[in-house]
């Protein structure tokens, strides 16, 4: 169980919290309901969860989007705002496309990265350069 606390725009994720409030996350996009059932958001516990009200600055004329925003501890996150009219809801992916590449053992003791052996890997993503790691033993 978690308790949710409010968190000031200090402790916000840098995803949104260097934004204007009514801007869309970097990598913002839209994705299917076949796509959010297999998302990390069954997956993993967010560590923000934030509501928002945001506006393309270049198509002024178009209805704002209003969601609610959750974020994960790699930068990414995942939304859902509701189609009231239309009774659906929509469903969003922010931030990075990971694309890990595992580092080796050696690479991770230069880089000064754990690695704590054959069972460990430690991955970084080619894009946005977060690492990884897991314990493949368990």
């Amino acid at each position: 169980m978690m308790k949710l606390v409010y968190a000031d725009k200090a402790d916000c994720p840098e995803i949104t919290g260097s934004i204007h409030p009514n801007d869309f996350p970097e990598g913002w996009r839209e994705i299917t309901s076949e796509e959010f059932a297999q998302s990390d958001f069954f997956m993993y516990s967010p560590t923000h969860i934030e509501y928002r009200q945001m506006y393309n600055g270049t198509m002024i004329h178009e209805p704002m989007t209003a969601a609610k925003l959750f974020h994960f501890h790699d930068g990414t996150g995942i939304a859902m705002s509701q189609d009231y009219w239309n009774k659906k809801v929509l469903y969003f992916k922010f931030g990075c496309d990971h694309k890990y590449n595992e580092l080796s053992r050696q690479e991770c003791g230069t880089r000064g990265f754990q690695h704590h052996g054959m069972c460990w890997h430690v991955y970084e993503c080619a894009e946005c350069g977060n690492i990884m790691s897991t314990d493949s033993s368990d």
